[in-house]
């Protein structure tokens, strides 16, 4: 198992089609075994991208329906949040 930590715009790949979507799904697969983490502000980054997309029309209304349950479940159920601390930023 590897400890990965992903930002954003790397997590929001697994949850809307763009280039290094399939990168990112193969990394985050549950039987990859490893261990998916992501900072508190991932959330609200995450949830503004898809907005974005949807706004710009690059993605339907149902689509961004889709990515934001879809990243709530997972951030819910398969990864972990870790805090911004002074040490996490050095």
């Amino acid at each position: 198992m590897t400890n990965l930590f992903f930002d954003s715009s790397a997590i929001v790949k697994r949850y809307v089609r763009e280039i290094g979507t399939n990168f990112v799904e193969g990394l985050t697969d549950l039987k990859s075994g490893n261990l998916v983490m992501l900072s508190r502000i991932t959330r609200v980054e995450v949830t503004a991208a898809i907005a974005r997309r949807l706004k710009n029309g690059s993605i339907t209304a149902a689509d961004a329906q889709s990515a934001l349950a879809a990243f709530q479940h997972d951030l819910a159920n398969n990864y972990f949040t870790v805090e911004i601390t002074p040490v996490l930023l050095s």
